[in-house]
């Protein structure tokens, strides 16, 4: 699988350029530390239309690794988003 996904990494860095700036939502985003998250592009694509939750301590499977973690910022994201909606 790997190998037959290998040239589309190379231009999700296009499409999210061009996809970005015209997406009408706020972006709720759980990232891990293990590398970094460019927020100074984040923030020239979405400006302050985000909602960045950084992981400390897990990689590529955060969801393995750190399963509570994830769902406790999973349920907060969630509720901020049901509250939104009202």
């Amino acid at each position: 699988m790997g190998i037959q996904t290998t040239a589309e990494f190379f231009e999700i860095d296009k499409m999210e350029k061009e996809l970005l700036p015209v997406l009408n939502i706020k972006l709720y985003l759980i990232n891990v530390n293990y590398i970094p998250t460019n927020e100074a592009a984040l923030k020239q694509l979405k400006g302050k239309d985000y909602q960045l939750n950084i992981m400390n301590g897990t990689c590529h499977f955060p969801m393995l690794e750190h399963p509570n973690e994830l769902n406790l910022i999973l349920r907060q994201d969630i509720s901020t988003i049901e509250k939104d909606l009202n």
